[in-house]
């Protein structure tokens, strides 16, 4: 992000988050930009988010905007919106690095599916494709401070609906939460008027009563499953052809 003044923006950032910790011990993400975007408005709202994140140890994006170290640990997220000073010894390890481990039940394989579908939402939909205006891709797309895993636009007699994807290994009722909010955001920030929007959730397995509240909201849901084909390759032999 370009330096508009004479500090950076994770300095004078951080020194915001300092500052209004000193005065309460929780405050609320809008709280923090407000009082930041009043005393430097050339700062825009998505940098500040993402600044945010980094300085936020229980946030999985912070590790996209730099490598945090322990002069970073200033804040744990308790919700979609409200922080406090972090807790050494109390909160969770912070997030430092991106997992190189990749399971079945880890971030990274998910994030693999997420990729997959991603570039190949046709699964889903013959005409759904990846939302892509304005130098943004629909992967992971940042909107308000948050990130959704996958928007879509998919051609419809009416025009193009836009599609809000979630990947999940197994949603709990979280996601019924999640994903009313996000369909709200791409409706009040991204939606044209009149034009619809979807929710679609996939993943490996759901529980009854989660399926029960998505298909209530009006969401579609997808499992998915994957399996490895193996063959084995013999080492070419190859014959000489002798000459009589």
């Amino acid at each position: 992000m370009p330096q508009v003044y004479e500090k950076t923006a994770k300095e004078l950032v951080r020194e915001e988050i300092i500052s209004i910790l000193q005065e309460k011990p929780e405050f609320s993400r809008e709280e923090l930009i407000q009082r930041i975007s009043a005393k430097y408005p050339d700062l825009k709202r998505p940098s500040l988010t993402t600044v945010l994140a980094f300085y936020t140890t229980n946030a999985k994006a912070r590790v996209n905007y730099g490598t945090p170290d322990d002069t970073a640990d200033l804040l744990f997220q308790v919700d979609g919106l409200h922080f406090r000073a972090y807790q050494s010894g109390v909160d969770p390890v912070p997030i430092r690095k991106q997992s190189t481990a990749v399971t079945e039940h880890s971030p990274a394989f998910e994030k693999d599916v997420r990729t997959l579908i991603a570039d190949n939402l046709t699964v889903i939909h013959p005409n759904l494709k990846l939302y892509d205006k304005d130098g943004k891709s629909g992967l992971e797309y940042p909107i308000q401070g948050y990130f959704i895993d996958i928007l879509g636009l998919q051609q419809s007699g009416k025009g193009e609906d836009l599609v809000v994807v979630e990947v999940k290994l197994k949603p709990s009722d979280r996601i019924v939460g999640q994903l009313a909010r996000y369909l709200t955001l791409v409706e009040q920030h991204i939606a044209q008027k009149g034009q619809k929007v979807q929710g679609v959730v996939v993943c490996r397995e759901i529980a009854e009563e989660v399926l029960l509240a998505l298909t209530r909201l009006g969401v579609s849901v997808y499992r998915y499953s994957m399996s490895i084909v193996m063959e084995k390759q013999a080492f070419p032999v190859h014959v000489e052809k002798q000459v009589a």
